[in-house]
């Protein structure tokens, strides 16, 4: 059974806003370790001055690459890149540092006549739980530009999307939210469409912590559940 709700919202919505600014400032050409990571505490690796080359930039190896998605960002005609990386700390392989808390990344990368360079990135639309308890669940391409997918539960699951059109060459926006709560084979879907808001007041780990506000549909299947 599949119920279906949709909302048009004038504002930025998900499960929890925050208002704080969580994009990280643009960086040419180089992607450099995270400014809060102190390497001489804790037993903390030292990756200064450590790089290697993807996508025509240079990414400090304290991230390893885990997604990636081809598509024009500044409608130039010419193919950009949308880069997900991870911080070497959220690997299985690698061992805890500290209370140091590592966030994932997603970075816009430019492809122009004068080469390649980093637009954007954003610290707040991917979730930074490591291993295989991450959340993060892929991206892909749409009509206005692309999503993002975070999944999580067994009995109890939700599926969380978010769609972001490229359709303004300056800069993406999120156009529309869709979250599906279930409860084994039932599940109920809500839609939220914007209207191309930036993403910079988006945290995507207030979501997930609420488990995408999915307990009130979860209570609704529940009852559902009890009449089959």
């Amino acid at each position: 059974m599949r119920l279906i709700y949709s909302y048009i919202l004038l504002f930025l919505l998900s499960c929890n806003y925050r208002s704080s600014t969580t994009k990280l400032g643009a960086v040419k050409d180089t992607i450099t370790v995270d400014k809060n990571y102190i390497a001489d505490k804790n037993n903390c690796k030292d990756f200064t001055g450590l790089y290697y080359t993807r996508f025509g930039i240079a990414i400090s190896k304290y991230y390893v690459v885990n997604d990636s998605l081809g598509l024009d960002l500044n409608k130039d005609g010419k193919t950009d890149t949308i880069v997900i990386l991870s911080p070497v700390l959220l690997e299985d392989s690698y061992t805890s540092c500290g209370n140091y808390s590592p966030k994932r990344i997603l970075v816009e990368i430019l492809n122009s006549d004068d080469g390649v360079k980093v637009r954007n990135i954003y610290s707040n639309l991917i979730s930074d739980i490591g291993g295989v308890l991450s959340k993060y669940n892929g991206i892909k391409k749409t009509k206005r530009g692309f999503e993002i997918s975070h999944y999580s539960g067994n009995k109890y699951s939700w599926d969380y999307s978010m769609e972001f059109s490229t359709e303004s060459a300056d800069s993406i926006s999120l156009i529309k939210i869709k979250k599906t709560c279930s409860v084994n084979s039932n599940d109920i879907a809500v839609e939220y469409l914007t209207r191309l808001q930036l993403v910079n007041s988006f945290h995507i780990m207030d979501t997930i912590n609420n488990n995408c506000g999915c307990d009130v549909q979860w209570m609704e299947l529940e009852k559902i559940e009890t009449l089959d």
